[in-house]
């Protein structure tokens, strides 16, 4: 495995240039020996001077892999869940935007800690996603779930800590015994 940096352009209507040349400068990609797996990107927002993911977002064609972060990695500490829930009720809206569906031919998508409060309408478009880490956000995954529930080669997905309905989860992975689904954190209270 070796790294190559490549282009990569998230489109500002103020100046797509400035964004262009700090996203270039940040972003390493790895790729991967084998033409399977495509690439990998791995987009840290704070590094970038974003809070949240833009609006208009683009990725070179060939990433397969994409996680994005708010900062590189730091340590969370979680409140209660209780305290949880009250966040979630008062997050003000964060819908992870549309333009994420465009990304037709990603495999693994980390979009954890974000603070996502939906998924767009058009995210069933990933029909080649296997693996979704959308942990820690602001989600009721019971508005989410028909959505995911189209994603057919889904086969890992962690729901932990976003608002869920332990049934609805629990039948879908009854109806779909292919996928590994993570909704539980056994000891967080």
């Amino acid at each position: 495995m070796y790294s190559n940096i490549y282009l990569v352009w998230m489109k500002s209507v103020t100046s797509w240039f400035k964004t262009a040349t700090l996203i270039l400068c940040s972003v390493a990609y790895s790729y991967s020996q084998s033409n399977d797996d495509g690439l990998s990107a791995y987009i840290i927002l704070s590094e970038l001077g974003y809070k949240e993911i833009p609006k208009s977002l683009a990725i070179h064609s060939e990433v397969r892999r994409l996680r994005i972060s708010i900062d590189s990695g730091s340590w969370v500490i979680l409140p209660p869940v209780s305290a949880w829930n009250r966040m979630i009720d008062q997050a003000k809206e964060n819908p992870l935007p549309s333009s994420i569906s465009s990304f037709t031919d990603l495999s693994f998508l980390d979009i954890a800690h974000l603070e996502l409060t939906s998924l767009p309408k058009n995210f069933d478009l990933l029909q080649e996603l296997d693996s979704l880490n959308i942990a820690f956000n602001y989600l009721i995954i019971e508005n989410e779930l028909p959505k995911l529930k189209r994603l057919k080669k889904l086969r890992y997905l962690n729901l932990v800590g976003n608002r869920i309905d332990t049934l609805q989860v629990e039948q879908w992975i009854h109806e779909n015994p292919l996928i590994h689904i993570e909704y539980r954190m056994d000891g967080w209270r």
